[in-house]
């Protein structure tokens, strides 16, 4: 959903992404919540053994990873922020058509 919005980390194919341009995105979720850079590295290192052997058995079990909560709430807020944005374009572009729509001398003609 991120990508398809424009959002999110920059992926390298449709299912892969760099860790630099993961951690990228994670230090502007914790900065945009207002958390410290030395809080999300404390929070991260805590972490970081459990992430490690949950990212190598998933992979060899082809399992689905843990979720992250924090991470959930902030990409969510951050795919609402952007679809919001996307509808307002759409909702204009519609309202656009239809005005030109409503004032065609064709139109007219149709409906007497």
């Amino acid at each position: 959903m991120l990508r398809l919005l424009g959002t999110g980390p920059a992926h390298t194919t449709q299912d892969s992404y760099k860790i630099e341009d993961l951690d990228r995105y994670i230090a502007r979720l914790y900065e945009q919540a207002d958390i410290s850079m030395a809080e999300m590295a404390r929070r991260r290192s805590l972490s970081a053994g459990a992430r490690h052997s949950a990212i190598t058995i998933a992979a060899s079990q082809k399992q689905s990873l843990p979720i992250d909560p924090f991470m959930v709430m902030a990409t969510r807020d951050d795919i609402i922020e952007h679809a919001v944005y996307f509808l307002l374009k759409a909702m204009a572009l519609f309202g656009l058509i239809m005005l030109c729509v409503s004032v065609s001398p064709l139109l007219k003609t149709h409906l007497d």
